[in-house]
């Protein structure tokens, strides 16, 4: 059973579909999160999930881990990888507990990864996945679906192919904050989205030898 734990809504990516726009600036405090994850383990919850804003871009990273470790639980983290591409971090947090990466890939190739996150982020993206697989963790890669990648969603697919641990999940864009401003340059049909992501699965579970959809 996971606690999903917000650490606070800063983030190195700047995507163009981001729903927590308007709370950048809101970031917990150090005992902040190490109260939640100690109230977590009094609930009985078997796992410390941070989530953000981006969690890995928090010093005290290392220290929350540990902590969850501690009070008996497993630890895992939503978050765009970037980060975890660097193989020192990841080994400090597999000693720490690591069992679950939730994480971010939005296109298959740079020019669509970083058009849609706004930022110079496929390859340490994409080399998260390839220090996380392997592992042994839960690893679902998560792609969101708009306007922008729409008909690259196979692109993400070929990528993700070599990587026989790893569960691809699409996710339609929320029109809430970025998406809802520029609704128009974002979000696309929903029978639109349903026609693409079918395509992609059935296209990946033809050619996969271990992908997951």
């Amino acid at each position: 059973m996971k606690a999903l734990i917000k650490v606070g809504y800063g983030c190195n990516n700047h995507c163009g579909f981001c729903h927590t726009l308007e709370v950048r600036d809101i970031e917990d405090t150090t005992d902040g999160v190490h109260q939640k994850i100690e109230r977590a383990a009094q609930l009985g919850y078997s796992m410390a999930v941070l989530s953000g804003g981006e969690p890995t871009m928090r010093k005290e990273l290392m220290r929350w881990a540990r902590h969850a470790s501690i009070r008996g639980m497993g630890f895992g983290l939503v978050t765009n990888g970037r980060m975890l591409s660097y193989p020192k971090l990841v080994d400090g947090l597999m000693d720490r507990g690591l069992q679950y990466v939730y994480m971010s890939l939005h296109g298959g190739t740079p020019k669509v990864h970083n058009a849609m996150v706004r930022a110079d982020a496929f390859e340490d993206t994409i080399g998260a996945v390839k220090e996380l697989s392997g592992r042994g963790l839960d690893l679902t890669v998560n792609a969101v679906v708009t306007r922008v990648n729409i008909e690259h969603l196979r692109s993400i697919v070929d990528v993700l192919l070599p990587f026989d641990d790893v569960v691809l999940k699409f996710s339609m864009v929320q029109p809430k904050g970025a998406a809802n401003r520029l609704f128009n340059m974002m979000v696309p049909k929903v029978a639109r989205v349903a026609e693409r992501v079918s395509d992609a699965i059935a296209y990946g579970q033809s050619l996969s030898k271990g992908l997951r959809f």
